[in-house]
């Protein structure tokens, strides 16, 4: 009966140094597990506080103010680097106003908007939303720069209240200087622009006054010279020599070329300063009604290009650039077998016109001066001519936004080339 006692003790004394050994085995497990949990941890460790190391000098690297504002202390519980660079002021400095660094050295102006905009909105704002506003802070040399903040909520109180704020300002001094030279620029083009205005109104006055005192105190004498010409050539007829009968008919002729001049004068003078309606104007019928008021010799061919397109304009306007272009080709005709064209061609937002001739044709040298007021390169049998029917034609080209320019050669005659818009400009 001991014996078989004994044998029991034994056997479970066996069991349960077994029980040891496993618990032993599970031991050194576990410590092997913790061995590797907390180097694991030392190794996480050091990466997150490289990893913090390298968010910091990001952040401190950034041109920008980047800062943490606590509302419940009232004042920054961070603030990078950008502080120093745009405002010169030193961490020390910074750290030694505390919550006075906001009043010390915003704007007073801006600090009242400040107040009113943006810290009466923080307790309603919501995560998400942003704030942004403009304000001045102070340098450290007493200079004022522009900054642009932009803020959202970064943590709340236990209470759900906003308890601190995350925010990026730029500065935009740069920025608000263009402005303001900008406006400056403005005001003094505004003021020129008035100015001008005023002195063209001026002018435009004196052209008037011209224009009446042209038609008026000019023209008088000149009716009262053709009269007295007229009487002359009917009363005295066989009082006057061959010679003398030259003399008075170049007298009519140079009051006749006087009387022109002057209404060339006072239709050049009345170009862009009368407003007229834009109507649509067919130019097939206008040209045909042109042609025959000229009443051209019979050795001069006039063709005109089928089709010739609606352009919108004041007609006695376009009346007068086919008259003046016309008459010039032939007035100026050389040829016994004249040839004078209208063609006209689709040049995108323009129609092109090209009244051509096989006249004398134009030096090159006198291709500008041809459209100068008075400027002429006629023969002196075209005694006539007062050299202002080009000019005309081209100022009443220009006044509708289009361009004319001629092409030529001597002895085969010239193309005058001009475009009018297909959507009215005046």
């Amino acid at each position: 009966m001991q014996q078989q006692d004994l044998h029991d003790k034994c056997a479970q004394q066996h069991r349960e140094i077994e029980r040891l050994r496993q618990r032993n085995t599970e031991l050194e497990s576990m410590v092997a597990r913790y061995e590797e949990t907390e180097q694991a941890l030392h190794t996480a460790y050091g990466q997150l506080s490289d990893n913090n190391q390298f968010i910091n000098s990001l952040i401190n690297a950034s041109p920008d103010v980047i800062y943490i504002y606590d509302l419940f202390e009232e004042q920054n519980t961070f603030i990078n680097d950008g502080f120093t660079r745009i405002l010169g002021y030193s961490s020390q400095e910074m750290k030694s106003m505390g919550g006075a660094l906001i009043t010390e050295l915003m704007h007073p102006d801006d600090f009242e908007m400040y107040l009113r905009d943006v810290v009466s909105q923080y307790p309603q704002i919501r995560d998400g939303d942003i704030l942004s506003y403009q304000y001045r802070m102070q340098h450290k040399n007493g200079a004022w720069r522009w900054l642009a903040s932009r803020e959202l909520i970064f943590a709340r109180q236990p209470d759900e209240t906003p308890g601190q704020i995350f925010g990026v300002a730029h500065d935009i001094t740069e920025q608000k200087q263009a402005e303001e030279e900008i406006r400056t620029l403005n005001a003094e083009l505004e003021d020129r622009v008035r100015q001008r205005t005023a002195q063209l109104e001026a002018v435009n006055a004196e052209l008037k006054n011209f224009a009446y005192v042209v038609s008026h105190d000019l023209k008088a004498p000149l009716r009262g010279i053709m009269r007295l010409a007229a009487w002359l050539g009917d009363d005295y007829a066989d009082a006057f020599d061959e010679n003398g009968q030259e003399m008075l008919e170049l007298l009519g002729d140079r009051v006749r070329r006087m009387d022109s001049l002057i209404d060339g004068v006072l239709q050049y003078s009345r170009i862009g300063r009368t407003e007229d309606a834009a109507q649509s104007i067919e130019l097939a019928p206008l040209a045909e009604a042109v042609i025959d008021s000229l009443d051209h010799p019979a050795h001069i061919q006039i063709d005109v290009q089928p089709g010739l397109p609606t352009v919108s304009g004041d007609q006695t306007r376009i009346i007068q650039v086919f008259q003046n272009l016309l008459g010039n080709a032939i007035k100026f005709m050389d040829k016994p077998d004249g040839r004078i064209e209208i063609t006209y061609q689709d040049a995108g937002a323009y129609w092109q016109f090209r009244v051509s001739d096989n006249g004398p044709g134009i030096e090159p040298k006198h291709y500008e001066r041809i459209f100068q007021i008075f400027k002429t390169v006629a023969p002196e049998e075209h005694s006539a001519n007062t050299g202002i029917g080009l000019t005309i034609v081209k100022k009443i080209i220009e006044f509708y936004g289009g361009t004319i320019r001629v092409e030529s050669r001597l002895e085969e005659g010239s193309s005058f080339i001009f475009t009018l818009p297909k959507k009215a400009c005046k």
